[in-house]
């Protein structure tokens, strides 16, 4: 679900690493390696059904504001300060409802 909505993603990896559960996001296909407990896919695979999360949370966007004017990676980790105020912010608005 996450590969599917990044534009950047065109591959995912999955597996364990250091006794965690990981998932790489991957811009292309090379350097593919063979390896046990790994699984990898191209962004199409994926479970029927599934689609891209939306981006951002819609309640936090009025009066001109929206996603790419205030969470577009140009204005840096912490999104472009204008959108922001004691109600509003970068992880509230930036990131999806949704679970991932």
């Amino acid at each position: 679900k996450v590969c599917l909505s990044l534009p950047e993603c065109e591959f995912w990896v999955w597996g364990q690493e250091e006794g965690e559960q990981k998932c790489w996001f991957r811009l292309g296909d090379d350097g593919r390696e063979a390896g046990e407990g790994w699984i990898a896919g191209a962004k199409s695979c994926h479970p029927d059904g599934q689609q891209a999360m939306v981006m951002g949370n819609d309640g936090c966007w009025v009066e001109g504001f929206n996603y790419d004017t205030c969470c577009d990676p140009k204005f840096g980790p912490s999104g472009n300060a204008q959108c922001w105020d004691g109600v509003f912010n970068y992880d509230r608005c930036c990131f999806p409802k949704d679970e991932l």
